[in-house]
């Protein structure tokens, strides 16, 4: 009953806020912040502060780069016809990148909260192409992407951990590498740090 009752509430709300604004501007970030969020109120994820750090980040790095390059790239026109960047959908690929995140980290302790985060993306997604931002197959492609760079991030985890795991007292080696992808719709970056 309460389930219910509170189901019913979040759909009252996420429908005021259509009605006045676009939610999936917003809701595209809830995954991500649900991989921080979760756990101060007391649900362990899989991996630590640092390595979830790294692994967003990551993410989100492959996730803009290779989003804004096919934007830059296609040039597929809006359905609303307000610009030729709707392929793929960025808040799309986003969102489900998020959504992966949190399934990575917290699929142990329960599965459903991998399935709300994939809900929300879902919703997000549904949103670009009920408000005529894009066409299905946009939200797809971006769905697509979301998910196959965050598990290119998994698959750089051990890399990481090998870089910045203290090394033992008689090793010699005790150098820390840590490299950053960034992009934006301009630019693709990397930033670097040695710690010796």
């Amino acid at each position: 009953m309460i389930i219910r009752k509170l189901i019913v509430s979040m759909f009252m709300v996420v429908s005021s806020a259509c009605a006045h604004a676009q939610v999936e501007d917003y809701l595209q970030y809830v995954p991500t912040a649900m991989n921080f969020a979760l756990e101060p109120c007391g649900v362990k994820p899989a991996h630590s502060l640092k390595d979830r750090l790294f692994v967003t980040v990551a993410a989100w790095g492959i996730t803009y780069g290779v989003a804004g390059g096919l934007k830059m790239t296609v040039h597929e026109w809006r359905p609303d016809d307000s610009d030729d960047k709707a392929f793929p959908s960025g808040h799309s690929a986003k969102a489900f990148c998020g959504a992966n995140l949190v399934m990575h980290e917290y699929k142990d302790v329960s599965p459903w909260i991998g399935i709300s985060a994939y809900a929300i993306a879902a919703t997000t997604a549904t949103l670009r192409v009920t408000h005529r931002k894009h066409y299905v197959h946009d939200v797809l492609a971006g769905a697509a992407i979301g998910i196959l760079s965050s598990e290119a991030a998994y698959l750089m985890l051990p890399l990481w951990q090998k870089l910045t795991t203290k090394k033992d007292n008689n090793d010699n080696d005790k150098g820390n590498i840590a490299i950053f992808p960034s992009a934006s719709t301009e630019h693709i970056a990397l930033t670097g740090a040695i710690v010796f």
